[in-house]
């Protein structure tokens, strides 16, 4: 594999792993909010 190579598979995994957290935390808001009492959630 090239440096370009490795490059580019860095880049991926990250840019994975952000979006499996981002996937993951936006998730996790959604079940948190609906366990709040109505009056207590934000308004969307």
């Amino acid at each position: 594999m090239s440096d370009a190579g490795f490059v580019a598979a860095g880049w991926a995994l990250t840019g994975g792993a952000l979006a499996l957290y981002w996937l993951r935390l936006a998730v996790r808001t959604r079940r948190a909010e609906r366990s709040l009492p109505p009056a207590d959630r934000e308004a969307t």
